[in-house]
């Protein structure tokens, strides 16, 4: 039955694929490829867009810093100017970026993190938990002038502790991009920990802010997501408790949900039937009920496996819970068969990108499978050590959220990808959006694919061979479309963080053609 279900997949991404896009390429970009650490497309005017990049440029006696620079390139996508960014700090890092009228703000962090404490004569540490200091800035860039404004304003001090994995902290934007909450966990050894929430309008400016007791009966809490509404007056925040005792009872961890105004706090706490949450998302509808998403797990052996999704739906006005509802994953495949040397179903964590509200009322959850693996010392005196330092990348999956807070359905897009650079983000996939879809690119080897369906053949590194880029197009039902965009021979290129969507319906992305990297775009059919 599942290798039917195979067929019947590759078969139906074979019949509603698309030909090839039509992509226009801009002229020859500076080349940036090789020491390129992260860029991003921010804005566009009538007659140019705008972008950042950041290279890691070496600086004598074996050192190197980070360099940010801006450009501007005409609509064709042809580069017309680039300038240095001189931060007033070599440490800067750029965490946020939006628009404010004729400038982009940027939102810097400078983070000094405390040496973990070590125990006498162990290399083992105490404790996995992450602290230190962050300082948060404001700066803005005008976009006629190409000049960074004035000097950076500090918004934000704080002592932050986080565990193995989890953020310490956390922003988000509202859907029509003119608030941002900012949160993160205090902790204070007579109060308990706590979470200081702050909301922010266009120019930074504190609306208000708010710290809020946390009260969770369990061992530890993840801070999973934070969310805004358009004018700025409610907040959500989605986090996850778990235990950490030595027999641990996975089916006692919850999912929570903090709603909070100025004034007013509301929370809920849920527990799944057989079953726990894995990875949690939250956000406001375009009903103005907001709710909280997520993967849920049923396996103890892997706890952190997904099965299948989840969904909680509550009313804005009174705060009661609307609906709930639960959705298996069904997968295409197990790992009897999976071919010798691809990443098994089984060993899959899948993370959630996004929760986006749809014109109408949906909300499409967006996550990827991933597996991270690691040398494995010999058991015997003489032996060759097993495995490998890598990232396994697997499906990106698709869940549909009606405006009744039901999971109507999960979907798959299939690929395979390898990173042993230690660069995720060059492997993954990239993701813009509105509110009338979700805009998706991604690569993977040529060899995986027979025309336009999808045969696994092997987890390639995309680095050093030849990839095929693709197109998937995500509408507000929750449908999607799949296209392939074209080939290219190397593919380490920070094309997933520039994916734009213009004011045209066109999409524009700095990826690489012909050993140059350059500007492309493509009309949304």
């Amino acid at each position: 039955m599942k290798k039917v279900l195979l067929i019947a997949i590759s078969l139906f991404t074979f019949l509603t694929a698309s030909a090839q896009m039509d992509i226009h390429w801009g002229e020859r970009f500076y080349d940036i490829l090789d020491d390129c650490k992260a860029a991003e497309i921010v804005a566009e005017d009538n007659n140019a867009f705008y972008l950042w990049y950041c290279l890691e440029e070496y600086i004598g006696q074996g050192e190197s810093k980070l360099q940010y620079y801006f450009a501007r390139t005409d609509k064709s996508g042809n580069v017309e100017k680039v300038v240095k960014i001189d931060f007033p700090h070599q440490s800067f890092k750029i965490e946020q970026t939006w628009r404010a009228g004729d400038c982009v703000g940027f939102i810097l962090s400078r983070i000094n993190e405390d040496k973990p404490v070590q125990k006498k004569g162990s290399k083992k540490t105490v404790s996995k938990t992450k602290t230190g200091t962050a300082h948060l800035y404001t700066q803005y860039f005008h976009l006629r002038d190409m000049r960074l404004m004035d000097k950076p304003q500090k918004i934000n001090v704080f002592k932050y502790f986080a565990q193995e994995g989890e953020k310490p902290y956390l922003f988000n934007f509202s859907e029509n991009k003119t608030k941002m909450v900012f949160c993160f966990f205090e902790n204070d050894t007579t109060k308990g920990r706590s979470a200081n929430i702050r909301v922010y309008d266009q120019r930074m400016n504190v609306l208000w802010e708010k710290t809020h007791r946390l009260n969770i009966n369990n061992d530890a809490y993840q801070m999973c997501d934070v969310a805004v509404n358009n004018n700025g007056s409610e907040v959500l925040l989605a986090i996850r408790s778990y235990s950490t005792a030595k027999k641990v009872k996975h089916t006692d961890d919850k999912a929570h949900l903090v709603w909070l105004t100025q004034y007013e706090e509301r929370t809920y706490e849920q527990q799944l039937e057989k079953a726990w949450p894995t990875d949690i998302k939250c956000a406001f509808n375009m009903e103005d009920d907001y709710l909280m998403a997520g993967y849920y797990g049923t396996t103890n052996d892997k706890p952190t496996l997904a099965t299948g999704s989840f969904a909680y739906l509550y009313d804005n006005r009174r705060g009661y819970l609307k609906q709930s509802s639960t959705a298996e994953f069904r997968d295409y495949e197990n790992d009897e068969m999976v071919a010798e040397g691809l990443p098994k179903p089984s060993d899959m964590t899948a993370g959630i990108r996004a929760l986006v509200p749809m014109i109408g009322g949906n909300l499409i959850m967006v996550g990827e499978q991933k597996f991270i693996s690691h040398i494995i010392p010999p058991k015997r005196r003489g032996d060759k050590p097993t495995g490998e330092e890598a990232v396994y990348f697997r499906d990106i999956i698709i869940t549909n959220i009606d405006k009744h807070g039901m999971v109507s359905g999960n979907a798959y897009i299939p690929k395979r990808q390898k990173d042993v650079e230690g660069f995720e983000a060059y492997n993954s996939f990239a993701m813009t959006r509105d509110r009338y879809g979700i805009y998706i690119m991604f690569n993977d080897h040529i060899k995986n694919y027979d025309g336009n369906a999808f045969e696994a053949k092997k987890c390639y590194n995309a680095d050093k061979l030849r990839t095929q880029v693709n197109f998937v197009q995500i509408f507000s039902d929750g449908s999607y479309r799949w296209s392939k965009a074209y080939d290219t021979k190397k593919n380490k290129m920070p094309f997933f963080q520039t994916l734009y969507l213009t004011t045209l319906k066109q999409i524009m992305f700095l990826g690489r053609y012909q050993d140059h990297n350059i500007i492309g775009t493509f009309e949304l059919r």
